[in-house]
């Protein structure tokens, strides 16, 4: 419904969006026939005067045949290359690798939908009143990283999303810093006046 409701918002920017989307999503099979076609040019140009004693073959100019071969060979060329970066290589892998490294959600922070579940569990927890000294200290830590989080510019625009779309707004949950909705909403405020 939310989704629907931002169509609705800005539909130019929505169909822009979605034809953006469809010319990366054609970019593969685009590229690799300039590619191929490219290369076939530039090859048969420094090559054809080699051509002009051949016969035709089945009654076509060898030369055609010669431009259709570079454009295939090329084509092959080039998913060669793709099939020995993902089989032999694997590069691909190390790529994901580092960008999940790199990923600031990954490594120390928590998407809002990571917050209120850990918040949730966290609260839980505490509700079992176990004593002993490393739950305590599991505790603590949670609820420092959810009070680090509540000071991000994430969970002030999901606040400010939030209060817009709900009729209530969104309370002051308990497994939170006491008053950092209020706070985050102050936050809103001050940028708005700025």
């Amino acid at each position: 419904m939310v989704e629907e409701e931002k169509k609705k918002e800005r539909p130019i920017a929505h169909w822009g969006m979605k034809q953006f989307w469809r010319v990366q999503q054609s970019q593969v099979i685009i590229s690799s026939i300039f590619w191929a076609t490219t290369l076939t040019l530039l090859i048969y140009e420094r090559t054809y005067h080699r051509l002009t004693n051949v016969d035709p073959i089945f009654g076509v100019k060898a030369d055609y045949w010669f431009m259709a071969g570079l454009y295939i060979g090329v084509f092959v060329f080039v998913f060669v290359i793709g099939w020995v970066y993902d089989a032999v290589l694997s590069l691909w892998k190390e790529q994901k690798s580092v960008e999940i490294e790199r990923h600031p959600y990954n490594t120390y922070l928590l998407n809002m939908w990571a917050l209120h579940c850990n918040g949730m569990l966290n609260q839980i927890r505490k509700k079992l009143g176990i004593d002993d000294e490393e739950t305590k200290r599991d505790i603590e830590f949670m609820d420092e990283w959810l009070g680090y989080m509540t000071e991000t510019e994430v969970f002030r625009r999901m606040v400010v999303e939030l209060d817009k779309r709900l009729d209530g707004g969104v309370p002051e949950l308990g497994y939170l810093p006491h008053g950092s909705v209020k706070k985050s909403r102050s936050k809103k405020d001050a940028d708005s006046i700025e």
